[in-house]
């Protein structure tokens, strides 16, 4: 969700906003990986990194709460830290000396597209492979949160 919203931060989008909020989308999203779009002319090459590593298939391939604070920590710490190179290339080759009313995006959200939670019964229309991949660890496994973050 975190790097949803810098997503939306770095597009100026929010994610699938041109489209229905439905049981289509999700299983795009599940069975076909569908993401939204990054832009990648405005968009550091290590955040798109990071978002990739988040959308990753695998859950063990993408990073806990725990390790992207210490990475966008790192990036905020590390002022020699390559992300700051690649701002400033982004900076050089965009004009952002722009009024706000030339800034500001015109987009039409579809009336189907929901911004906060909401629960879908997938299990009669996922696929096996995909009912294989949603199944959930079992009731009684219990998770170890670390409280020290450095």
């Amino acid at each position: 969700m975190v790097l949803l919203l810098d997503l939306s931060v770095a597009s100026g989008y929010p994610p699938y906003f041109d489209c229905n909020h439905d049981t289509d989308l999700a299983l795009q999203i599940i069975e076909e990986g569908r993401r939204p779009g990054i832009n990648e002319n405005i968009t550091p090459q290590a955040i798109i990194d990071l978002i990739k590593r988040c959308w990753s298939e695998n859950p063990k391939d993408r990073p806990t709460a725990i390790q992207l604070l210490r990475e966008l920590g790192n990036y905020k710490n590390d002022k020699d830290h390559e992300i700051w190179k690649q701002i400033e290339k982004i900076e050089k080759n965009k004009n952002f000396d722009i009024s706000p009313q030339e800034a500001s995006l015109k987009y039409e959200t579809s009336k189907q597209a929901f911004y906060t939670s909401k629960r879908y019964d997938l299990s009669a229309m996922a696929s096996n492979t995909t009912n294989k991949r949603l199944s959930l660890p079992p009731e009684s496994k219990s998770w170890n949160i670390p409280t020290d973050f450095d």
